[in-house]
């Protein structure tokens, strides 16, 4: 890779990641990572382990499947309608919506569901179906500040099962990586930048 010289955009970098990192609440260089199990989306409803129904018009609101269902009683309750359904964790078997003594309406497939929804005004959706990538250490997500995890892990929930959680790990076996973290947490980058000019 090319050398550049330092910027004034590294030098706020750097800054800002030892203030992060001195909030930490060991002392030690430690990392965290995410423990539990992951989701796994692009599957059908037939070689799945669960689904999530996300709203299309709000996309920080998502479901799992059985809690998207109590949802959307109460929604369609609350509208003075009579609700009966019945469903698994990943299928729709029915749903019948009493409209008025003369109108009872029965649905049997989740996209006639999602339509019926979408016209009358109780929003839209979509489902996505998953499987679990059964492994106790997610490896892939790791993070050198306990708050920057949990963000993470916040932000994208729906890709996480409920048992997901953050953990915190000593550089015990990286002695490079232990010291690049006491390099960030010490050197007084100001004074760094000052000497330059």
């Amino acid at each position: 890779m090319k050398k550049r010289e330092i910027s004034k955009k590294d030098f706020d970098f750097l800054c800002e990641l030892q203030r992060k990192i001195n909030l930490e609440k060991s002392d030690e260089p430690v990392f965290y990572t995410l423990v539990g199990t992951e989701k796994e989306y692009g599957f059908n409803k037939d070689s799945c382990d669960g689904a999530t129904v996300f709203s299309l018009k709000d996309p920080e609101k998502s479901w799992e499947f059985g809690e998207f269902f109590d949802y959307i009683e109460e929604q369609i309750t609350g509208q003075g309608y009579e609700v009966d359904m019945s469903f698994t964790d990943t299928i729709l078997n029915y749903i019948t919506i009493k409209v008025s003594d003369e109108t009872v309406v029965a649905i049997s497939e989740l996209d006639e569901m999602f339509k019926w929804l979408d016209k009358n005004a109780f929003g839209s959706y979509e489902v996505l179906y998953y499987r679990l990538r059964k492994e106790s250490n997610l490896i892939d997500t790791v993070f050198l500040t306990e708050k920057e995890a949990e963000e993470h892990l916040k932000k994208y929930r729906d890709y996480y099962s409920s048992d997901t959680y953050v953990s915190c790990h000593p550089f015990r076996c990286n002695s490079d990586l232990q010291e690049l973290i006491k390099l960030i947490k010490s050197v007084d980058f100001l004074k760094l930048k000052e000497l330059e000019k």
